[in-house]
């Protein structure tokens, strides 16, 4: 059974210290859905995801009214994307992305990180060595690596 060592990319990340907008500068420029969070020390901190910037643009926030003297929070959205979006460009990365650091390690076998992917329904996950972040491990990797054992004949993509 392969290891994620032997499937991993290169990791795209992004420093504990950067902005919304550096982030979707980096999205942008890549090509890519999300970035690892990492401090100086390449430290996992955190992940941002496309993902994660949607949400944050989709979030309403409630209006209270009166009606009959009684309060009621009535969610309308009377803000645009391009006045959210705003709010967000210049907001830490860490204010909007995910803490939870999720990670497999390079010897672990392919079952265990299918396994993470299973349990934390997530699409990537850092790999982490000696406590730093050495490369990135998708869904879509797995995927590849199964076609290959599947149909391997088929012309592989460049």
């Amino acid at each position: 059974m392969k290891t994620v060592a032997e499937i991993m990319d290169p990791p795209y990340t992004c420093s504990k210290d950067a902005t919304v907008r550096d982030v979707i500068r980096q999205l942008a420029d890549t090509g890519i859905a999300g970035v690892l969070i990492v401090d100086d020390e390449m430290r996992l901190v955190g992940f941002i995801s496309d993902g994660d910037i949607m949400r944050y643009l989709s979030q309403s926030k409630p209006q209270v009214f009166t009606w009959g003297g009684e309060f009621m929070p009535i969610l309308i959205d009377e803000d645009s994307v391009e006045s959210k979006l705003s709010g967000l460009l210049d907001k830490p990365v860490l204010e909007v992305a995910t803490r939870k650091k999720l990670y497999a390690e390079p010897d672990w076998e392919l079952d265990e990180a299918v396994d993470l992917f299973r349990r934390e329904k997530v699409r990537k996950i850092a790999v982490v060595e000696s406590g730093r972040v050495v490369g990135v491990i998708s869904r879509s990797l797995i995927i590849r690596y199964i076609l290959t054992l599947v149909l391997p004949d088929e012309p592989k993509e460049a």
